[in-house]
């Protein structure tokens, strides 16, 4: 009995050895045994955030594209992947709900990210994710940021933890940063050769004179006709309606436009060389503003073009559509060359003979018109000759048949009002003028009367001598075309009528010189009639 304390003191001795080195037991930790606290890196915390932050803002972008555009399947990868994931957790023997829940949140962030990333490139050409210039900052300070708190984690010989956030951070900021920087460069570079090629083309064509395709790509691409043998009338008819009181349409500004006359007339060592490019959006539309350094053998300037580009699908095709902003466009910093100045010159000759022509016409005296259409040196004595027929006339009809029969001069005189008066100047081919054809008859017959010294009409005559005239060598004969507007009032069934023609004036010049006069009216050409519109009426009127 003596024996029973000892031996359940060794027995209870053995079961505490047992409970001290048994391997079958969990040894629980103490105090000395457990890792000292190390706090996180604010560095690599707000580098990691920023990262975040900015993967989502480049990511947002594109998913929101692509919700706004497809969102039913989006909902349905959404569910489909969450499935899918659980489905095949579960087949791996994956039970714990927290890490099916991590699971499935992984996969949508995936989903959400790939989703993302490729709408910002399969989107880029309608609606094209342009964060602020500014955010490009953001991945390269999250870099810095990263990079600092993975040294600092480093140096701190363990005292700082959080170095796998600054590496996630770093990776971050350099995939997003990189990707988006890439995705505008890319954008940036596509956009701005598609503009520059349609720019040089619209330009090409204004130099090849062939203006009625030029003014097709100022249209927008839904109202622009096909190319074909009717271009003009189409042009004519729906693009070219002149607005009261009368102005003319818009194809003719744009035919008339100083950019437009300087290109077309530039010569063959016109040089026209890209200076600057800035292209820009703005709802739903790329806007490119396009500089050339125009140099022609009369003129140094610059051509600032503006031009937009828009994601189409119709007649015109599909992808990115381009449109010229015509009444955009504008010159700058023009200079004249010694020969530009020498040209000028001899416009501004030829431009006093056309005005003068049109005040004739305007104040009804023929005389004085017909012996602008003379060669100066045989005005005076054809001024003379209309003095001594005038008045033979107040004496009386023996007087003006004796003095015709008897004076060769008086006979030119007589013979040469007789063509200017029935308005033999006049020129309204079918080949230059377009008119409904209802009217061209009636139109011709009282244009021809303006040259009467009592038209049966009354017209109201613009000649803007500030347009830049077109010009055209003919042998030795040099042309200058200055613009002349006719409005006739309404006349039966003929409505108000806006006239478009041309005074061409001509003066002798050796080809490859400058004219220096003297200059004389040759003719004037009608080139396109329209009716005027009325409040109520739409495009077309003819």
């Amino acid at each position: 009995m003596a024996d029973q304390p000892s031996n359940a003191t060794a027995s209870a001795a053995e079961d505490t050895g047992s409970r001290g080195t048994g391997p079958d037991l969990v040894r629980l930790p103490t105090r000395e045994d457990s890792e000292p606290y190390r706090p996180l890196s604010l560095l690599a915390v707000t580098g990691l955030a920023l990262a975040v932050g900015y993967s989502l803002l480049v990511n947002l972008g594109g998913l929101f594209l692509y919700a706004s555009l497809y969102f039913r399947s989006l909902v349905v990868l959404v569910v489909v992947t969450v499935a899918l994931t659980l489905l095949v957790a579960r087949l791996v023997g994956i039970r714990d709900s927290r890490r099916l829940f991590r699971l499935s949140g992984l996969a949508l962030v995936g989903l959400l990210g790939l989703i993302g990333m490729i709408s910002l490139v399969a989107f880029s050409g309608s609606n094209p994710w342009v964060l602020p210039f500014w955010t490009i900052l953001l991945p390269l300070g999250t870099g810095v940021l990263c990079w600092m708190a993975r040294a600092r984690i480093r140096a701190s010989e363990g005292t700082l933890a959080g170095a796998e956030l600054a590496t996630w951070g770093l990776g971050l900021s350099l995939f997003f940063g990189l990707n988006y920087t890439a995705y505008l460069a890319s954008n940036y570079f596509a956009i701005r050769q598609q503009a520059v090629d349609n720019t040089d083309r619209w330009i090409q064509l204004i130099r090849q004179n062939k203006l009625q395709e030029a003014f097709l790509l100022t249209q927008p691409v839904s109202a622009r006709p096909a190319e074909g043998p009717d271009l003009l009338e189409q042009i004519e008819v729906n693009s070219n309606t002149p607005r009261p009181p009368g102005e003319p349409g818009p194809f003719s500004r744009f035919s008339h436009s100083p950019f437009v006359h300087q290109l077309v007339l530039g010569g063959p060592n016109t040089k026209v060389e890209l200076a600057r490019v800035s292209p820009t959006f703005d709802r739903g539309t790329y806007q490119v503003e396009i500089e050339y350094q125009v140099k022609t053998d009369y003129s140094r300037f610059n051509l600032l073009v503006y031009a937009t580009g828009t994601e189409s699908v119709g007649s015109g095709g599909t992808g990115r559509q381009w449109q010229i902003l015509g009444p955009s466009v504008q010159t700058t910093n023009m200079v004249s060359t010694p020969l530009g100045d020498e040209m000028n010159g001899a416009i501004n000759e030829a431009g006093q003979v056309a005005g003068n022509f049109y005040q004739a016409l305007q104040r009804e005296e023929p005389e004085k018109g017909y012996l602008l259409t003379l060669p100066p040196e045989a005005r005076a004595a054809q001024d003379k000759a209309g003095e001594r027929l005038r008045a033979a006339e107040k004496k009386g009809s023996t007087a003006v048949l004796a003095l015709v029969a008897s004076d060769p001069e008086v006979q030119r005189y007589r013979k040469g009002m007789t063509h200017y008066q029935e308005g033999g100047l006049v020129r309204a081919d079918k080949k230059t003028f377009w008119i409904d054809e209802t009217f061209r008859a009636e139109v011709t017959k009282e244009l021809k009367a303006l040259f009467r010294p009592y038209p049966s009409s009354t017209a109201r005559l613009s000649l803007p001598l500030t347009s830049y005239p077109f010009w055209e060598r003919e042998g030795e004969r040099f042309r200058l075309r200055f613009p002349l507007s006719i409005t006739l009032n309404k006349q039966g069934a003929r409505p108000d009528t806006l006239v478009e023609s041309e005074v061409v004036v001509e003066s002798p010049a050796a080809e490859g010189q400058v004219p220096t006069g003297p200059w004389q009216v040759k003719e004037l050409v009608a080139i396109r009639s329209h009716s005027l519109p009325t409040p109520s009426s739409g495009p077309g009127g003819r």
